[in-house]
Parts: structure tokens; C-alpha cells; sequence
């Protein structure tokens, strides 16, 4: 247990150390350095809190059942437990694919909006 908990962290470790040098490497030229006061800008800080209470409180909910899941299947024994695994990483992997179709309408939404067109051909 102790060598996946180290595994896990250490793979989080160098996805973030790994996407940061990617975002530093792969960004725009001429945007203007960042700097402590522009990231603690106190009422850009609000804004950002209240655009993202709704899906931070989702978000804080799914885990929280999710949890509770896990934790109830756990105490049922190890079969249960893996069974439960099973179905949730299937969800996940719904989840995903609803995304991509709520995605792609988004889009196809937004271009014929931006168009002005009611009626889009294929």
C-alpha cells in the first residue's frame, strides 16, 4: 500500500511539474509576466470564487457520495469492493463521453449562433 500511495504522489508530482513547464514553454509571447499582485488581486479573487461556487459545490457533493460508496462497499468486504471500483470507473468513463457530445453541441451551437443561422446544414 505504502509503494502505490508513493507511486500515485510521485506521478502527480511530475504531471504538475510536467504541465507547468509545458504551459511556461507553449505560452503566448507578449503576455505580460505575472506578479504577486496580480495574483492576488482581492476583487478578481471574488469574481473567480463566485463563477466557480456552483460547480465547486457539484464537484465537493459527487466526492463526497463517491466517498461514501467506496466506504460502504469497503466495510461489505474486498469483492464488494472491487465490484463497486468496477462500476465507478465505468461512470467515469460514461461521464466522459456525455462530455464529449455536451461539448461538441456547445460548439455547434456556438458556430451557428456566431453565424446567425437557425438551421445548420450538415
Amino acid at each position: 500500500m505504502a509503494g502505490i500511495g508513493a507511486a500515485t504522489a510521485n506521478a502527480d508530482a511530475f504531471g504538475f511539474v510536467l504541465g507547468a513547464a509545458l504551459l511556461w514553454h507553449g505560452r503566448p509571447r507578449g503576455l505580460p509576466a505575472l506578479n504577486r499582485a496580480s495574483l492576488f488581486d482581492a476583487v478578481a479573487l471574488k469574481r473567480l470564487v463566485v463563477l466557480n461556487c456552483d460547480i465547486f459545490v457539484h464537484t465537493l457533493c459527487l466526492l463526497c457520495s463517491f466517498g461514501r460508496f467506496a466506504h460502504l462497499g469497503a466495510r461489505q468486504g474486498d469483492a464488494t469492493l472491487a465490484a463497486n471500483a468496477l462500476l465507478l470507473n465505468f461512470q467515469t468513463f460514461m461521464a466522459y463521453g456525455l462530455d464529449g457530445f455536451a461539448h461538441a453541441a456547445e460548439a455547434l451551437v456556438g458556430a451557428a449562433i456566431d453565424t446567425r443561422s437557425l438551421r445548420r446544414s450538415r
